[in-house]
């Protein structure tokens, strides 16, 4: 559980703010941040749960945790906060903060930005579980110095873990995606390096990487998605416009209304956006990484 504490010392706003600069936050959420820290007052959504998770891990550098790491390792891993502010900015043209039930992990040091990925120990079968960043390269030659960097950080402070077993939970594991990409596309020279031990088609993550959008938009489109199918099946009366909603709906009966909306930018955008208005699946996969990434 993340422990909390009210008081800020003026040596914790020194920290807080030499924090805040080294990970590039927005000046606008740096001011939010500093000010909630002071005074509890909340500026922009989320800043809250925001200032809590970094004031945790400041005092966590100073007397915690984190205190044993090295200093690169420790900003890496903090650039998360500035990374995901910046994408809630991409997603709502606002600054906010969505991410705290997440942000746990590296607000106690259990959670790692090692090079260009993030790794944390899985503490029921001490293997590791590596996550992708959104700033992520997928080059391999970074690849591979980050898994072997994370091997020696993990044999280092962690010698009870198994850091030969690394497993990855995501997106860009699905399946789905060597029908939307070509063989020598970076996304599936990353797959190549994992074998794949389940497939789960129906989670929609991808969308908040791949379209950039928040999961509170992907669950209200989801949401608006099933409730326009239940007016078409009469299951559902809307006020005013219902029959003119049901004939749209069923004249696109293979199409979700919102999928027609989303954007075609890149490669990636427009064949995802097809595959799923012909009704396939996306999903994720969890794998193993048994290969080096070539």
């Amino acid at each position: 559980m993340l422990e909390r504490k009210t008081v800020l010392t003026q040596n914790e706003e020194s920290s807080l703010l030499s924090l805040l600069q080294k990970i590039r936050m927005p000046e606008e959420v740096l001011d939010a941040v500093i000010l909630c820290a002071k005074t509890g007052e909340e500026t922009l959504p989320g800043v809250k749960s925001l200032t809590e998770h970094l004031l945790i891990s400041v005092r966590s550098r100073d007397n915690g945790a984190w205190r044993l790491f090295p200093e690169e390792i420790f900003i890496a891993t903090m650039a998360c906060f500035s990374r995901f502010v910046n994408e809630y900015h991409t997603s709502y043209e606002s600054y906010g903060y969505d991410r705290a039930f997440w942000t746990t992990r590296q607000a106690e040091a259990k959670l790692f930005r090692i090079g260009e990925l993030e790794y944390e120990l899985v503490e029921e079968s001490s293997s590791l579980s590596m996550h992708i960043p959104s700033d992520a390269r997928l080059e391999a030659e970074l690849l591979n110095k980050s898994v072997a960097a994370a091997k020696d950080f993990f044999r280092k402070y962690y010698p009870e873990a198994d850091s030969d077993t690394i497993l990855l939970d995501s997106w860009l594991l699905s399946p789905a995606l060597k029908e939307l990409l070509s063989p020598d596309s970076r996304i599936i020279r990353f797959q190549n390096a994992f074998d794949i031990d389940e497939v789960d088609p129906e989670p929609m993550d991808f969308l908040e990487w791949v379209y950039q959008l928040a999961g509170g938009q992907i669950e209200s489109l989801t949401n608006q998605d099933k409730f326009e199918r239940k007016i078409a099946d009469g299951q559902l009366e809307q006020q005013g416009s219902n029959e003119q909603l049901r004939h749209q709906i069923l004249n696109n009966s293979t199409e979700s209304l919102w999928l027609k909306s989303l954007p075609e930018n890149t490669t990636l955008q427009r064949n995802m956006k097809k595959y799923l208005m012909d009704g396939g699946k996306v999903g994720c996969a969890k794998g193993s990484l048994k290969r080096i990434f070539l």
